[in-house]
Formats: C-alpha cells, sequence, structure tokens
C-alpha cells in the first residue's frame, strides 16, 4: 500500500513537490536520519554550501561524522567560483592535495541568471556555472573517487525542457533565465547517466542525480519572488529539501547508478513529450563538454 500511494503522488508533482507530500512519504516509508558518527572517516565535498539546502546538507554530513569540505564563493569553508573554470582548477588541486579519498562529492551550486553574461572563458555563466565546472571538478578529482558517490543536485524545471545541443549555451533568440537554469538541470540529469554508462569517473563510483522538491530556499525567494509567494505556505523547509541528498550521501542501501532520485527513490526523468533524452544524444552532450574543456 505504501508503495501504491507513493507511486499515485508521482502523478500530482504539485503536491509531491511541497512539504505535504514530503511529510507523507516521510511516514510512508518510515524515514530515519543518519545516525551519529555513521559517516566517522569519510570526506565529503560540497558546493554551493554557504547557505539553503547545501548549507543544510554540510551540516547534517558534519553531524554524522564526516570531514565536510564547503565550498562557495564567499563564507566559511574553501572558496572557489564554480562558474570560473582557473577556479575549478585551483579547487581540485587544494582538495587533491589534503585528500588521498573523497567519499562523496555533491554538485549543488547554481543560480538564475537575469541577464545573459558570459564568465573570463566566454562561456554562458549559467552553462558554466551548473555544466562545465562541476563535469571538469568530478573530472580531476576522479582518481580520488573510486567506490565514492557523486551526487548532482537538480530541480524539476528540467521536466520542462529538453536537450539544445543546438543552443547549449543560450546563443539565439532572447536570453531567458528560468529557461536557461532549467536547460542546464536536463544537462545535469543526462551527463550523470552518461556517467554511469561509461563507467565514470571512477571504478565503484556511483554517479546520481536529486531533485530536491520545492524547497524555501534564499535562491528561490531571490529569484522566484512570485513563485515564492504565491507557494511559500506549502514549500519544504531546506532541510526536508536536503533530506535525499543527505540520504544518498550516507546510505548503505544499493543505489541505482545513473538515476535521478526524488524522495528517497529512483523516479523518471521525462515527463513531458519530446523531453527525454536519447542515448546517442548523451554521447554527443558528453563530447561537446569535454570538448569544451579541452579548448
Amino acid at each position: 500500500m505504501a508503495n501504491l500511494l507513493d507511486s499515485a503522488m508521482e502523478a500530482v508533482p504539485p503536491l509531491a513537490y511541497t512539504s505535504l507530500g514530503f511529510g507523507l512519504r516521510r511516514r510512508l516509508g518510515g524515514w530515519q536520519p543518519l545516525a551519529a558518527g555513521s559517516l566517522a572517516g569519510k570526506v565529503a565535498v560540497v558546493t554551493g554550501a554557504s547557505r539553503g539546502i547545501g548549507q543544510v546538507t554540510a551540516d547534517a554530513l558534519e553531524a554524522a561524522g564526516a570531514t565536510v569540505e564547503r565550498v562557495s564563493r564567499s563564507g566559511t569553508g574553501r572558496t572557489a567560483d564554480m562558474a570560473d573554470l582557473g577556479s575549478v582548477r585551483e579547487l581540485a588541486e587544494t582538495l587533491r592535495a589534503e585528500h588521498e579519498r573523497i567519499d562523496v562529492l555533491i554538485h549543488n551550486a547554481g543560480a538564475i541568471s537575469e541577464t545573459r553574461t558570459e564568465t573570463a572563458d566566454g562561456i554562458e555563466m549559467t552553462w558554466a556555472l551548473m555544466v562545465l565546472g562541476p563535469f571538469l571538478l568530478t573530472e580531476l578529482l576522479a582518481d580520488r573517487l573510486a567506490g565514492g558517490r557523486v551526487i548532482w543536485v537538480t530541480s524539476g524545471g528540467m521536466y520542462t525542457q529538453r536537450l539544445r545541443l543546438d543552443d547549449l549555451e543560450f546563443e539565439r533568440g532572447e536570453f531567458d533565465g528560468t529557461i536557461a537554469y532549467a536547460r542546464c538541470k536536463r544537462a545535469q540529469v543526462d551527463l550523470v547517466a552518461e556517467f554511469a554508462a561509461r563507467g565514470m569517473p571512477a571504478p565503484g563510483a556511483v554517479s546520481v542525480a536529486v531533485h530536491p522538491g520545492w524547497a524555501d530556499t534564499p535562491g528561490v525567494e531571490e529569484s522566484l519572488p512570485g513563485f515564492h509567494k504565491i507557494m511559500g505556505p506549502v514549500l519544504r523547509s531546506a532541510a526536508q529539501g536536503a533530506d535525499t541528498m543527505v540520504w544518498l550521501a550516507g546510505t548503505d542501501a544499493s543505489l541505482q547508478n545513473g538515476a535521478l532520485y526524488f524522495d528517497r527513490r529512483p523516479r523518471s526523468v521525462a515527463r513531458l513529450p519530446k523531453t527525454a533524452t536519447s542515448a546517442a544524444d548523451r554521447r554527443r552532450l558528453w563530447d561537446v563538454v569535454s570538448a569544451q574543456l579541452a579548448s
């Protein structure tokens, strides 16, 4: 019965994504938090960890005993701009020098831009921040990630978009920051599947995406004020949004490599017609990203 109710909620995303959906699923599954000390000796890297679900996730992993490297553009921890490829390389060098093994790498950094801007590398900011930067960091830390977990934080917006290999950096037509963000989230999910298909980034490593639901975070309030005002009363707390991220990082359960997780279970990656990405296009995406980073 619990599985039937859980599956039925998938047909009503506005309910499933809210705090109401979280509360129901938590009771159905009898979810428990990570036990204190359960991650002792583990090393976790969390980007975008200065606030919101990134900060809550880092706090939870630390409370469970992990050594947590908190990465953000400002604040405590490691300072790095995930949209700046030079900064990403410096971060990777520092992490490699200090850790022989990294058990968990969480790509959480993200933002919605109002206008189309390019980085010093000549790359559209959203694409650099949420696709190229995380991909590069994963590659540079590959030999530290054997047997580890790489977790990419996506969003429900990706369900509305298909992969646009003909316009990955939003160079055609008028720029829309929300759509650019959603397209990048779609690309993240596709790259997760491709990492798994290629047996990368390291032997025994598992790559997954995670959807936090609709969470009440500073980023949502700043970037989507209308949505935040309307949905505010039923938005998930930051801790509820971080729950599956924390669970993926610490669970003893066997994870489905390449899958998208939401509320502690693998979920569909395509809900609307013509938004699913073919295996051939995932491979093309990988080749494009690799070429961009090599140039």
